[in-house]
């Protein structure tokens, strides 16, 4: 087998390979063919180490989105590109948390010391960051399964659903992909499966996964499916799309009905302080 192979063939795939061909980076990115994809999640999911290293580099760029990414006006259309140098990414890290701990304590004491030569402080702006309108909480998942009745594709959704509620959303994916492959018209897996992939910043998969649930139609998960692809497209910087979703979101008269229509005003409060 050659060491150096980035692509696997079939369904084996071994730590080394796993290493070489920086497999977490690209899962993370979108950038895995399917099938290597799915060689990838069989491994991790069993490969403590391989797991942890994930993980790993999930924290790594959740930590770079929110310190050093800026979400602008204009977006951008690609998903960060990273040099995966380790202790590159752990410096860049330590750096931005270090500038945005020194920023707030500069924004603390300029709140209560007046500056030299300049005149009355203005209230600080009620209207939020464009990363604060993108941030997600986790949509909660409450089991309704009764036990002995459930088909094959329920069954692995309830699993990787135990891995959903324990906050272990790179676990949780590799079974929900199988609930939905066994059952493609499964509007709970393939909802939740969008949610995870957006959860761990992988938003054109999110995407895809949550346009589908929306496609199914009128299911208890279709006022939530267009709000949550709001927030991926928020995400993306296609502010368009994203205030067309909270429209059909606030359409839909759901429970996402009020978060929504607030989340437009907020979305043109921002526009306004950038004219």
């Amino acid at each position: 087998m050659n060491p150096d192979t980035t692509s696997i063939a079939g369904d084996m795939m071994n730590c080394d390979q796993v290493s070489k061909g920086e497999f977490a980076e690209k899962y993370l990115l979108g950038q895995c063919s399917e099938a290597d994809q799915e060689a990838y999640e069989r491994h991790f999911f069993e490969c403590a180490e391989c797991f942890q290293e994930l993980e790993t580099c999930r924290t790594l760029q959740a930590e770079l989105k929110r310190n050093v990414v800026a979400i602008t006006a204009e977006g951008s259309k690609q998903p960060l590109a990273w040099h995966w140098s380790w202790a590159a990414v752990a410096a860049t890290v330590v750096i931005a948390v270090s500038v945005g701990t020194w920023e707030r304590q500069r924004s603390h004491r300029g709140t209560s010391e007046p500056s030299v030569g300049v005149g009355p402080q203005q209230p600080a702006s009620p209207v939020p960051s464009l990363t604060e309108l993108a941030s997600v909480q986790p949509p909660p998942y409450v089991s309704v399964m009764i036990r002995g009745s459930a088909d094959e594709a329920t069954q692995r959704f309830e699993q990787a659903m135990r891995q959903y509620a324990k906050g272990n959303y790179v676990a949780s994916i590799p079974g929900l992909r199988a609930a939905v492959k066994l059952d493609p018209e499964a509007t709970d897996a393939r909802f939740y499966l969008g949610i995870s992939y957006l959860l761990i910043g992988q938003t054109d998969q999110a995407i895809e996964e949550l346009r589908r649930t929306a496609a199914l139609g009128d299911t208890p998960y279709l006022d939530a499916a267009h709000f949550y692809l709001a927030k991926a497209y928020l995400r993306k910087g296609d502010f368009a799309s994203s205030e067309d979703e909270l429209r059909k979101t606030v359409a839909i008269h759901g429970s996402h009905e009020a978060e929504a229509g607030k989340l437009i005003e907020q979305l043109q409060a921002v526009h306004k302080t950038e004219q």
